[in-house]
Order: C-alpha cells, then sequence, then structure tokens
C-alpha cells in the first residue's frame, strides 16, 4: 500500500492522531437486504425491525448504518435519528 500511496502512511498518522482525541465509539452496521421487506417471508421484516430496535439500545450504538431497510414506516428507538 505504502509504495502505491506514498501518503498513506502521513494519512494514517493523522487518522491515528486524530482517534486519540475523541471516545470510543460504539458502531454497527447492517444489511438485512431488501428481499426480508419486499417477500416477508416469516415475518421477517418485523424480525428485523424488532432487532434492530433490540441492538441500538442494548449496545448504545453510536453511530449505525442499515442498508437496504426497505421500510418507510420505521421508527427508530428514543434518542436515535
Amino acid at each position: 500500500l505504502m509504495q502505491n500511496w506514498p501518503n498513506a502512511s502521513c494519512l494514517l498518522g493523522l487518522a491515528g492522531a486524530a482517534a486519540m482525541d475523541i471516545a470510543p465509539q460504539n458502531l454497527f452496521v447492517w444489511n438485512p437486504h431488501w428481499q426480508c421487506f419486499v417477500w416477508n417471508q416469516n415475518e421477517c421484516a418485523e424480525h428485523v425491525i424488532e432487532a434492530l430496535n433490540m441492538f441500538l439500545v442494548a449496545f448504545d450504538v453510536d453511530f449505525a448504518t442499515v442498508i437496504e431497510l426497505a421500510d418507510p414506516t420505521y421508527q427508530s428507538p428514543s434518542g436515535y435519528e
């Protein structure tokens, strides 16, 4: 990586320095796939929503990315946007 991108060491150094100045973050990334919501076999959509809301609160998630959550009526738990 370093020989293909000579500035990588500088960028990594900056990222490391910035990381020391912030508190640890709880991150969450999940892709339940659109089929779960469109086909909804075995009430998949309801189970995904229930699990997502439980994870957000139980693990005190600071930042979450949920890919393909195809429910326009989704309401996040209190304290989450």
